[in-house]
């Protein structure tokens, strides 16, 4: 007798920028537009399992920044990272100060928006203590550490994994 163990999963709202946060990727259908969403197992790495998800779905490499909203909230803020070699269907990279409430199917969707760009703005004045929530962060990071190693004859390969998402980095000290 064989059983099959069946996963849970969380349903992910996606804000995918690129530009420096001034496009965004939404769904299209007859309706309006939508943010798109990932289908992840719940229990695991949030960041980890969207840039999986978003990579396995969409042929897209991206980095989770931050959460927005608060933890009832399943929609987080993404970043590309790397060139755009395909468009998902029924998809199209918009920009985003062209948006309006009124294009969306859900009014949610263009909340989420809103919310989101407030954050960006936010972290953009506070980035010594937020400087992980502000577009462009990985690239800053990894020209840095190119920069540093270069010299020692050692270079990045272009992969990266991430296993959280915050505008902040977090120590515990036990």
């Amino acid at each position: 007798m064989s059983s099959s163990i069946q996963l849970e999963h969380d349903v992910i709202r996606v804000l995918l920028y690129r530009r420096n946060g001034n496009e965004l990727l939404l769904e299209r259908n007859a309706k309006g537009f939508a943010l798109p969403n990932v289908r992840i197992p719940q229990y695991t790495r949030v960041a980890q399992q969207m840039n999986e998800a978003i990579w396995n779905d969409w042929k897209l490499r991206s980095c989770c920044l931050f959460q927005v909203g608060d933890r009832n909230t399943s929609a987080y803020a993404l970043e590309l990272c790397g060139a755009v070699s395909t468009r998902p269907a029924n998809m199209n990279w918009l920009p985003v100060d062209s948006l309006a409430e009124k294009d969306f199917q859900e009014a949610r969707d263009s909340q989420t928006i809103d919310a989101a760009r407030k954050h960006f703005d936010q972290y953009r004045e506070d980035q010594a203590v937020k400087p992980f929530g502000k577009l462009g962060w990985l690239q800053d990071v990894t020209g840095w550490v190119e920069a540093k190693t270069a010299p020692l004859g050692l270079h990045l390969n272009g992969q990266f994994q991430q296993f959280n998402a915050s505008p902040t980095f977090q120590s515990h000290s036990v």
